[in-house]
C-alpha cells in the first residue's frame, strides 16, 4: 500500500461570478475546484530524472528536501532547490533533469470542476 491509499483530499476552491444585464438585476454562478489525491510519496533521483517534453493532466507538486534539479518550460530555465514547494499546473510542458542527486515528496493532484448554482433574479422596471 501507498500513502495515497490512506488519504483523501479534497481542497475546495469557490468562485462566484456576478454578472449585470438591463432585463436581470444579477446572474450568479458558483464553480467548484476539488482536488483529488493521485499519488504521493518521496523519493530520491540521479543523473537518470532526465526527461523532455512531458505533459500530464494533472497537477504536480514538489517539495524539495535536498540536492537539486532543472525544471525547463516555454524556454525558462527553473532550479528546484532544497527547502522550496513547486507547483506545477495540469497541461504544462515541461523537461526535468538532474544533474546528480534530487530528493523531493511529491504529490500529484486530478481537479474536478464541478458547476454548482445558477441563480436568476428577475427585476422590473417601473
Amino acid at each position: 500500500m501507498n500513502i495515497s491509499d490512506f488519504l483523501s483530499v479534497h481542497l475546495l476552491f469557490v468562485y462566484t461570478f456576478i454578472v449585470r444585464h438591463e432585463k436581470y438585476e444579477m446572474v450568479r454562478m458558483t464553480l467548484k475546484n476539488t482536488f483529488s489525491l493521485l499519488n504521493a510519496d518521496h523519493v530520491k533521483l540521479d543523473k537518470n530524472w532526465n526527461y523532455k517534453h512531458i505533459i500530464s493532466p494533472f497537477y504536480r507538486l514538489y517539495l524539495i528536501d535536498g540536492g537539486q534539479g532543472s525544471l525547463f518550460n516555454s524556454g525558462e530555465s527553473h532550479v528546484l532547490e532544497s527547502g522550496f514547494l513547486y507547483l506545477i499546473p495540469s497541461f504544462t510542458i515541461c523537461d526535468y533533469q538532474c544533474s546528480d542527486f534530487l530528493s523531493q515528496y511529491y504529490v500529484h493532484l486530478w481537479k474536478n470542476l464541478l458547476m454548482e448554482t445558477l441563480f436568476f433574479l428577475r427585476i422590473e422596471k417601473l
